[in-house]
């Protein structure tokens, strides 16, 4: 870009000189006339060096070759050539000089202006007023002698607007209508150059195609800015170019003459501000046929401000060549750009950047048949697959499909492999990148999609798809999909253990070892989703260092094969009335079935699930499906919470045996249930602890439930392993086959049902300061198990007072104390042979005034029920059984926190004859420690503040 042969030589006037020059002109001349007059022209037109106006209007054809025409130099003047003429000179320049005013016509059939000298070949408004409109099928060609143009010196380039003051239009109209220019073509520019342009002025430039109309350009600039040595630097320039209907089109090609790619940058200075509209079926058409590269494409905003508009059917950005992109704000703090596609038209690229550098951009998809396409695979070793990203690198992006738009970013079926690159998009990419993108609206759709190869068996396939929200350490990304608006991620390609190919979704970072950004995402309202399909599907949330957040609220849906909640990073999962659905099996790198896993891999995961929400995780293959928290068994350690309020449901769902629920496999996991909120595993299998160096904690409330085939309290089928706690109350249940409490295991709750054969090699507690639990099914104690019961002395009221609502039937029988009672269902065997009962006095209880009165029986604590109707657990003991025959092998203690009361012998009273216990202080082990403390984490020891007394 330019400003060569800036500013016109003064005319050259003399008889024999111009006498010389018009015989040999004429000589050259066409005397045929197909028309009475094929040139009208007035005021300030002549040509340099050598002037042959006036010439003859009845003459068609003028060859002024070595000469350039003026038309408004320092004064007004117009030229028109009509149908049939044929005009050649080296240049045009129109209103020029400081205050020339020129208007130049070429209208008709055959009007045809031809432009091939070496310096700038067309100039309107070049330091002045300049108008020029070709017309009904006429052609200004300005790519003549296109080799002289690569001699040094030679500039052969066309500005619309050219020095700082100036004011000009270009109006191309009519089918067949056309003009072609060579290397760079500009519209709006404000040089500035000794005796040329207005330092600190201002240049209007507009360029209109339209009725079917063509420009035909290389290398192209719209809204340049300032240039030349006497510049201030204030100038300003305002430029515009219109494309309007159906057949107009304006053709941006490869610069032939330096054998440069086929580019047009808009707005690429502070002062700059360039506007494109395509309209009522125009095209804006970058052909990169024959570019070297490296990149053909366009730059909206690169230091200025840009705006390119396409709208209505038939209207079209098309972007072809070598790896063809669409910057939107390509750099510099001053750099902003928009580029919307409106009321079903369409644009295509393969790669697209929205704010990147620095600089801010603003991309809009807005109307059904609306569409942006990004299509195809790059080179290799310069581009990958199609793919665009939302804020890169210091820059700011904000996009939005709306009301029905679309947009599809797809490998097209070509061959990723040699690039290692996934068709994908990035919101928020690159230190300092920060992008926004909404989806909103029925119809309204972003698509990410990628293809197979359809290879041999063992053969490496295509890349999946992929888009990543706050990618890289430093970048922040928020995705919105709302009211009916979607997000589908495909993956079509083969994945298998040799050659892995995830489709993928991060919100929050993009690998395991490197530090990622901060993503969200929300999806809200029905029809609402973000759906991961095809190979591998995986979403990961808060990833390698990076914060993730996902919302799915008032109906939406979010779909795939696998789900992460902060793996290596931190990530939050937050439902409220929203539905998570992960279904199928993962092919490669490991075989794995559809899961939800909440911290992971060291990481923090945190989950909330309300008013209703809904999360299923289906796989009926044989990898199983299962919810997952702190840890997993090929991706360890880590810390998760789930909470569930208001009904809310988690089903997994899977072949006999193989649905699992973990909860703190390596690491810590944590589930709080409310509100009849429910898990069910069918007959699989849920495990609280399930290694060693695991800690897990579910409790359950308002009637709430847990169902599945075996539930392990630190334990696995007949082996203990880690720490865990079971907490069922106010109603809640738990529905199983077996439930196993390790040694390192707690059940308890108040007003809770087991509807289980409960095996204890840990500790049972019913009630919470105190309270009661019933079990309903057979009870195994296994040596080591134990029984916590609690006494807390109260000021009147009986058993019930602090009971959570439960009507304790002996609360006559022993005022002033509230105790727990462990209630099993008629018809249930109990063995407790190898039970340890232990009495805790809570605070300030005195063991020896609760022995007194009358409440040291065992048929206050341990009962039987018939339906709603209870009795001491003596009641159904076989004939002649006693309390010391059931207890025979088994260990009675107490224990209080008040120093008065140790060394105190305690007598069960009634049928329990010859059981005694010595009342012992309370020792703290750090194991018990641990797991209070993850009670009150989860807010459940707010009535049981008491409780420390019962450490052992």
């Amino acid at each position: 870009m330019t400003a060569n042969n800036h500013r016109a030589v003064a005319p050259v006037f003399g008889p024999l000189v111009l006498a010389v020059a018009v015989a040999s002109l004429l000589g050259l001349a066409q005397s045929a006339r197909a028309q009475s007059q094929f040139y009208d022209f007035s005021g300030s037109v002549f040509t340099n060096p050598f002037d042959f106006f006036p010439i003859d209007r009845s003459v068609s054809t003028y060859d002024m070759s070595g000469n350039s025409l003026f038309v408004g130099y320092s004064a007004v003047g117009s030229f028109s050539m009509l149908a049939g003429a044929r005009f050649k000179v080296d240049s045009l320049s129109v209103g020029d000089g400081g205050t020339g005013s020129g208007e130049v016509r070429v209208y008709g059939a055959s009007a045809r202006l031809e432009l091939g000298g070496t310096g700038n070949r067309l100039q309107v408004g070049n330091w002045g007023t300049g108008i020029m409109e070709v017309g009904g099928g006429a052609l200004v060609d300005a790519t003549l002698n296109a080799a002289d143009c690569a001699t040094p010196g030679a500039s052969c380039n066309t500005i619309i607007g050219n020095g700082a003051g100036s004011t000009a239009h270009l109006n191309i109209t009519g089918s067949g209508s056309e003009v072609r220019t060579l290397r760079n073509f500009t519209v709006g520019q404000a040089a500035v150059f000794p005796g040329f342009g207005t330092p600190g002025g201002s240049t209007t430039a507009v360029v209109s195609v339209y009725d079917g109309g063509t420009l035909r350009t290389e290398t192209a600039f719209v809204a340049a800015g300032p240039t030349g040595p006497n510049a201030l630097g204030t100038e300003a320039v305002f430029a515009q170019v219109q494309i309007d209907g159906a057949g107009s089109r304006w053709i941006v090609t490869r610069n032939s003459v330096d054998n440069g790619a086929a580019l047009l940058g808009v707005g690429t200075h502070a002062n700059a501000r360039g506007t494109i509209v395509i309209s009522n079926g125009g095209k804006l058409i970058i052909d990169g046929t024959g570019s070297a590269g490296p990149f053909d494409g366009i730059n909206l905003g690169n230091n200025g401000q840009a705006v390119l508009l396409v709208s209505g059917t038939g209207s079209a950005v098309e972007t072809t060549g070598a790896n063809p992109f669409i910057n939107v704000g390509r750099g510099g703090a001053t750099g902003q750009g928009t580029f919307s596609v409106f009321a079903g038209a369409t644009a295509s690229a393969m790669f697209l950047n929205v704010g990147r550098d620095g600089a801010n951009g603003a991309m809009y998809i807005d109307g059904a048949g609306s569409q942006l396409t990004l299509s195809g695979v790059g080179t290799p070793g310069i581009a990958g697959a199609a793919g665009a990203s939302i804020g890169r690198d210091g820059g700011t992006g904000d996009a939005g499909v709306r009301n029905g738009g679309r947009w599809l970013i797809t490998d097209g079926g070509a061959d990723s492999r040699p690039n290692v690159s996934s068709p994908g998009l990035s919101v928020g990419l690159g230190a300092g990148g920060t992008g926004s993108l909404l989806i909103d609206g029925a119809g309204s759709t972003v698509e990410i999609v990628s293809t197979t190869l359809g290879l041999a068996a063992g053969v490496p396939d295509n890349y999946n798809a992929s888009m990543t929200i706050g990618n890289q350490a430093g970048s922040i990304g928020t995705l919105s999909v709302s009211n009916g608006g979607k997000l589908l991620l495909t993956g079509n390609a083969v994945s298998t253990v040799a050659d892995p190919r995830t489709t993928f979704l991060g919100i929050g970072g993009n690998s395991d070892t490197v530090a990622g950004g901060t993503g969200y995402a929300f999806v809200s309202g029905l029809g609402s989703e973000i759906r991961v399909s095809g190979s591998d599907a995986f979403i990961s949330v808060g990833r390698a260092g990076s914060i993730g957040l996902l919302s799915i609220a008032d109906k939406g849906l979010v779909a795939a094969t696998n789900m992460n909640i902060g793996r290596v990073g931190v990530g939050y999962l937050t439902m409220d009335n929203g539905s998570l659905e992960m279904s199928g099996q993962q092919t490669g790198n490991i075989l794995a079935g559809a899961a939800l896993t909440i911290g992971n891999r060291g990481g923090t995961g945190i989950a909330a699930l309300a008013n209703g929400s809904r999360v299923t995780i289906t796989n009926l293959g044989t990898s199983g499906a299962g919810l997952y928290l702190g840890g997993t068994v090929p991706n360890p350690l880590g810390n998760g919470s789930l909470s569930m309020t208001g009904g809310s449901r988690i089903e997994v769902v899977a072949a006999s045996g193989r649905a699992t629920m973990s909860v703190g496999h390596d690491g810590t996991g944590i589930i709080a249930m409310d509100q009849g909120s429910s898990i069910d595993i069918g007959n699989g299998s849920a495990y609280l602890g399930r290694a060693l160096t695991g800690a897990g904690i579910v409790t359950l409330r308002g009637a709430s439930s847990l169902s599945a085939g075996y539930v392990g309290i630190g334990a696995t089928p007949g082996v203990d392993t880690g720490t865990g706690i079971l907490m069922v109350s106010d109603g809640s249940t738990v529905n199983a086959s077996t439930v196993e409490i390790g040694s390192r295991g707690l059940l308890g709750g108040n007003g809770g049902t087991i509807n289980a054969d409960v095996i204890v090699g840990g500790t049972l507690s019913p009630g919470e300061s105190p309270g009661k639990i019933r079990i309903n099914g057979a009870i195994t104690v296994l040596r080591g198990g134990k029984l916590l019961l609690d006494v807390a002395a109260i000021d009147g009221g009986g058993f019930a007072a602090v009971a959570r609502g439960f009507i304790n039937p002996l609360g006559d029988l022993t005022p002033g104390y509230d105790i727990d009672q462990l209630v099993i269902g008629s018809g249930s065997n109990f063995d407790f042979a190898n039970l340890t009962v232990v009495m805790n006095f809570l605070g300030t209880t005195n063991p020896t005034a609760f022995q007194e009165s009358g409440g040291l029986d065992l048929d206050n604590f341990m009962r039987s029920a018939n339906g709603n109707t209870e009795a001491g657990l003596s009641t159904v003991f076989a004939a002649g059984q006693r309390w010391t025959d059931v207890l025979a092998d088994a260990t009675v203690i107490a224990w209080s926190k008040d120093e008065a009361y140790v060394g105190a012998e305690l007598e069960f009273t009634g049928s329990s004859e010859g059981l005694t216990a010595i009342v012992r202080d309370v020792p703290e082990p750090s194991t018990w420690a641990l797991m209070l403390l993850g009670l009150w984490l989860l807010g459940a020891l707010a009535r049981r503040r008491q409780r420390t007394a019962r450490r052992f």
